[in-house]
């Protein structure tokens, strides 16, 4: 019986020489159409990357610029920062300054917060109280962000005034956070974010100046000055919080 050839077997040539350059060119073809597609492949890399390239040559030429003008300026601006050191150290309501990175550090001493509101205790009868007197504050330290033009408050644990102004306050739950002092003044939030509201333009000036010194007094007029109409905690709740042993 004449064996039959199943349909996996791979058909014999008549001739080997042909078999051989065929599947030889079918090998040549499969490279071809592999290089042509790494070829496509790099030329949209290749793209992607001049693109970069480009922006990145740009921002050299940006940066190149301005460390140009920093150079020129340094000197300049040596002298100035010197004026200001003076007019700074001589602020008498600072403890320490100094700077760190991009960033100014101002130590305050304590402060003292005037305040004359009226507030209303019952809204059906329009009972009012009037709150007035003087609010003690803790010792502050702003740092202001010299980049970005934020500054953020917190108040120094390590600091003995501190220790003792804080020692006594009453443990309300609905100001505390796992033990630490959420609010500390009446326009920062418990974050350490002050709310400056529309002096945030103006402190926005000062800075593009580079007038430190006038920064500091309008960080220390914000600390000292309260704003009936728009506290992140009003007096009375936070004296409630910072209640004293006479």
């Amino acid at each position: 019986m004449r064996k039959q050839t199943t349909t996996n077997e791979k058909p014999k040539s008549t001739n080997k020489k042909d078999d051989f350059l065929s599947n030889y060119r079918s090998f040549l073809a499969y490279r071809s159409r592999a290089l042509n597609q790494d070829i496509h492949r790099d030329r949209e890399r290749l793209g992607e990357l001049t693109t970069d390239i480009v922006q990145i040559y740009e921002s050299l030429l940006r940066y190149e610029q301005e460390l140009s003008s920093e150079n020129e300026n340094i000197d300049l601006k040596m002298k100035h920062i010197n004026q200001q050191y003076e007019a700074i150290q001589r602020y008498s309501a600072l403890k320490d300054f100094y700077f760190t990175n991009d960033k100014l550090v101002l130590e305050f001493k304590p402060l003292k917060m005037d305040y004359d509101y009226t507030r209303v205790t019952n809204r059906e009868n329009n009972d009012e109280i009037r709150e007035q007197g003087t609010l003690d504050l803790p010792e502050y330290t702003a740092t202001l962000d010299l980049v970005r033009g934020e500054f953020q408050f917190k108040c120094n644990p390590n600091s003995e005034y501190n220790k003792h102004f804080f020692s006594s306050l009453t443990r309300t739950d609905q100001y505390r956070t796992e033990g630490r002092i959420v609010w500390i003044h009446p326009h920062i939030f418990s974050d350490g974010r002050p709310c400056l509201g529309n002096v945030q333009s103006i402190f926005l000036q000062i800075l593009a100046k580079g007038d430190y010194a006038q920064i500091i007094d309008l960080i220390h007029q914000y600390l000292i000055t309260y704003n009936s109409a728009s506290p992140t905690i009003k007096i009375h709740l936070l004296r409630e919080y910072w209640r004293h042993n006479q």
